[in-house]
C-alpha cells in the first residue's frame, strides 16, 4: 500500500513539472535568418557541451520517458532554450522529434542552430549543405542559405582583419566544393592564395568566374604576377638548346624536382606542371619534402577531377632554375615512359621553340 502511494505521489509530481514546462510563456527569439551578424552563435566548442555527446541518433535514457509523455514543443521555444545553453535537452528532443517527423524545417534549422554551437564551424556548415539538399518548404531553403552565408562572412571578415589568409583559403576550399557557383567564395578565396603567392592556385580559381567579370579584373590588377626571374648560366649566346627524346609524336624532357630526376612530356595546353601520384609517392619516399597548398578542381581528359597541390623548392632544366613551382599530383595521371607533364606555369618564362629536326627544347 505504502509503495502504491509513492509510486503515485511521484507520478504526480513528473506530470506537474512536465505540465510547467510546457506553459512557460519565454520571449519570442528571432529567426535564424533575422539574426544580427553579431549575435550569431559562436562557431568553436562551446564549454557547457562537449562534441562527443552531439550525435543526433542519442537520446539520454533520463530523457527518454519526459519526451515520450510531452506534447512536441515549438521550435522557438527550442530556441529559447538553445540561447540559455541547455544543449542536451534540445538534442534529445530534436533527436526524438526528427526520427518521427524528418523533414520538419523549423527542427531542423533549430539542428543547425545546435550544430554551429557544439561542432567545428566546417562542420556544422557541411550540415548545412546537407540540409539544402532536403525537401524543405522554400522559405527554409532561403533562410537556411542566408544563414550559411552570413556565418562565413562573418568568419571571413575576422580573418582578413587578422590577415589569416592559411585559415581562410582551409575554410573555402572544402566550401567551394559544396556551392561551386557561390561567387563570393571564389574570390575570397582567389584573394586568399594571392596574399599567399600562390599565383597559379589563384588563377585557377579565378577561372570560375567569366574572365571579364569586374571583380575577376579588379583582383587581377591588385595582384599582378611578377614573373620569376630564371636563374641563367652565363652565356651570350641564345637561344639555349635543350636535349629532348621523342616518343611518338611527343617529346620528353629531364628535369630535376628537388635533386630528384624525373621525365616529363611537353605539354603546352597545360596551364600547370603536373605529376602522377605514383610519382609523388615514390619521391616521397626518397626524400621530397614538398609543400602542400591545398586541394583544387581541375579538367583533364577524363573530366573533372580533384588534385593536390605542392609546391617544389627548385625545379632545374638544364642550366636552368625555377625556385618554387607549384606542381599538381593528378590521381589518374599515366603516361607511357613519362613521369608528368610540363606545364606552362614553367615554360612561360622564356620564348621556347620546340626544334624537331634536332631534337631540342630552344630557350631564350
Amino acid at each position: 500500500m505504502k509503495q502504491s502511494f509513492l509510486f503515485t505521489a511521484l507520478l504526480l509530481s513528473l506530470s506537474a513539472n512536465i505540465y510547467l514546462l510546457l506553459q512557460r510563456k519565454d520571449v519570442p527569439v528571432l529567426p535564424v535568418s533575422e539574426l544580427p551578424l553579431n549575435q550569431l552563435p559562436p562557431p568553436l566548442m562551446t564549454p557547457q557541451q562537449d562534441s562527443k555527446n552531439t550525435s543526433p541518433q542519442t537520446v539520454s535514457k533520463a530523457n527518454q520517458a519526459q519526451i515520450a509523455a510531452l506534447q512536441w514543443p515549438t521550435a522557438e521555444w527550442l530556441k529559447a532554450q538553445l540561447e540559455r545553453g541547455h544543449m542536451v535537452m534540445v538534442e534529445d528532443i530534436l533527436s526524438a522529434y526528427l526520427q518521427e517527423f524528418p523533414n520538419d524545417g523549423d527542427y531542423l534549422l533549430v539542428e543547425s542552430a545546435l550544430y554551429h554551437q557544439t561542432r567545428p564551424l566546417i562542420d556544422a556548415l557541411s550540415y548545412d549543405y546537407q540540409l539544402l539538399d532536403r525537401p524543405l518548404p522554400g522559405q527554409d531553403i532561403d533562410r537556411l542559405r542566408k544563414y550559411i552565408y552570413q556565418q562565413v562572412l562573418e568568419t571571413v571578415s575576422a580573418l582578413r582583419q587578422k590577415a589569416d589568409w592559411v585559415a581562410i583559403a582551409e575554410l573555402l576550399e572544402p566550401l567551394l566544393q559544396l556551392d561551386p557557383l557561390y561567387k563570393p567564395y571564389i574570390l575570397w578565396l582567389a584573394e586568399a592564395y594571392a596574399e599567399q603567392d600562390y599565383m597559379s592556385l589563384f588563377e585557377d580559381t579565378l577561372a570560375n568566374i567569366l574572365p571579364q567579370d569586374p571583380d575577376a579584373l579588379r583582383l587581377r590588377k591588385k595582384y599582378q604576377p611578377t614573373p620569376l626571374e630564371p636563374i641563367t648560366p652565363n652565356r651570350q649566346t641564345p637561344p639555349v638548346g635543350i636535349p629532348l627524346t621523342r616518343s611518338g609524336s611527343h617529346f620528353l624532357l629531364d628535369v630535376n624536382l628537388d635533386n630528384h630526376p624525373l621525365s616529363l612530356l611537353i605539354d603546352t595546353g597545360a596551364s600547370v606542371t603536373s605529376i602522377s601520384r605514383h610519382t609523388f609517392l615514390q619521391l616521397q619516399q626518397q626524400g621530397l619534402r614538398a609543400k602542400k597548398l591545398g586541394i583544387t578542381q581541375v579538367s583533364t581528359g577524363n573530366g573533372n577531377t580533384r588534385a593536390e597541390v605542392i609546391q617544389i623548392n627548385r625545379l632545374t632544366l638544364g642550366e636552368y632554375q625555377l625556385e618554387k613551382v607549384n606542381v599538381l599530383v593528378l590521381p589518374d595521371l599515366a603516361l607511357d615512359g613519362a613521369d608528368g607533364l610540363l606545364g606552362m606555369n614553367v615554360l612561360k618564362h622564356w620564348q621556347f621553340q620546340l626544334d624537331q629536326v634536332n631534337n631540342q627544347l630552344l630557350l631564350d
